[in-house]
């Protein structure tokens, strides 16, 4: 009582207002020039709406369902999760109307999400995995259509309740989705591959000062700081520099002063992942799982070790 359920599984005007929004967009925005339309189906209210539109206006345009696998949208199969939110189910949705698809493609949860990844860092769309699985399945079927042909797909959702999913390398890592650059290898097999160099850290409750000496003495211009052996913050030079020109008593503990978020790697993760921390100015700090300090690796050990192993061809930015 008192209450009204929109229910978008049986509303008819869930496909209704994308037939009077979105394809009309689409046909305005394409001139009615389009050989296919792609779109994921969750509750079908998208798919439906277009493609009623456009088997009346552009009659040979092919209308193509991406379903994941794991969902029946597409028709009978096997029943399992998947980590793509916000298409497909284990019920066949009221307003999705299958007979207006020509095509289904099945798609996984590894490809989308690594397009969708694709699209946020090459394209700059902030966009979520059920565009990911868009768009791949447009490139899918892209491979089986003339040159030429015009395919329209959607990104319906947004990277903003995704940021510790598929945006955290480490989650890709744990759910065996990571795109591995082939022939990198490991940060240990970097490491072996360079010249031993002697890991330089220094305690936290050490003194600006004697940071300064420690410096000089080794000729470097970044150092870990850690307490009890491991990994607590960095100290570079510039950051020496900056707090004596600000006036810091010299005797300053450096568990005042350093920079306490320090990206780290495991010596098993792929080296892949360095150019990516480069990219932020940072160097890369390899520790154990008890974040004691096995090496710290540069720039140039990175471009060393693609040199000699002849992996120039992998991008470094």
């Amino acid at each position: 009582p008192n209450a009204h359920i929109l229910d978008q599984y049986g509303n008819e005007d869930n496909p209704l207002a994308h037939a009077t929004t979105t394809a009309e967009e689409i046909l305005e925005q394409t001139g009615g020039k389009i050989d296919a339309f792609v779109c994921a189906a969750g509750t079908g209210g998208t798919i439906s709406g277009v493609a009623r539109v456009l088997k009346e206006k552009v009659p040979s345009c092919l209308v193509v369902g991406v379903d994941p696998e794991g969902s029946i949208l597409a028709g009978p199969g096997e029943i399992k999760s998947y980590k793509v939110e916000g298409i497909g189910y284990d019920f066949i949705p009221d307003v999705l109307d299958r007979g207006l698809v020509d095509r289904w493609i099945k798609s996984n949860d590894r490809d989308s999400f690594r397009v969708a990844r694709q699209l946020i860092r090459q394209e700059g769309l902030l966009c979520g995995g059920s565009s990911g699985s868009n768009v791949w399945a447009a490139l899918m079927l892209a491979r089986d259509l003339p040159k030429g042909s015009r395919i329209v797909t959607i990104l319906p959702d947004s990277v903003r309740n995704y940021m510790t999913k598929f945006v955290d390398d480490a989650w890709m890592r744990q759910n065996g989705f990571y795109e591995e650059q082939a022939g990198l290898g490991t940060v240990a097999d970097m490491i072996r591959a360079l010249p031993p160099k002697e890991v330089i850290a220094i305690e936290e409750e050490k003194s600006l000062g004697y940071a300064v000496r420690v410096f000089k003495a080794h000729g470097i211009s970044q150092m870990p700081c850690v307490a009890d052996g491991r990994l607590s913050g960095i100290i570079t030079e510039s950051d020496l520099l900056t707090f004596l020109v600000e006036g810091r008593d010299i005797e300053t503990p450096l568990a005042e002063v350093m920079v306490r978020r320090v990206s780290t790697v495991l010596e098993h993760d792929p080296a892949d992942v360095l150019p990516q921390l480069f990219e932020r100015g940072e160097v890369a700090i390899v520790v154990d799982e008890e974040r004691r300090v096995k090496a710290v690796l540069t720039k140039m050990d990175l471009i060393d070790f693609m040199s000699k192993e002849r992996k120039l061809g992998a991008s470094l930015l």
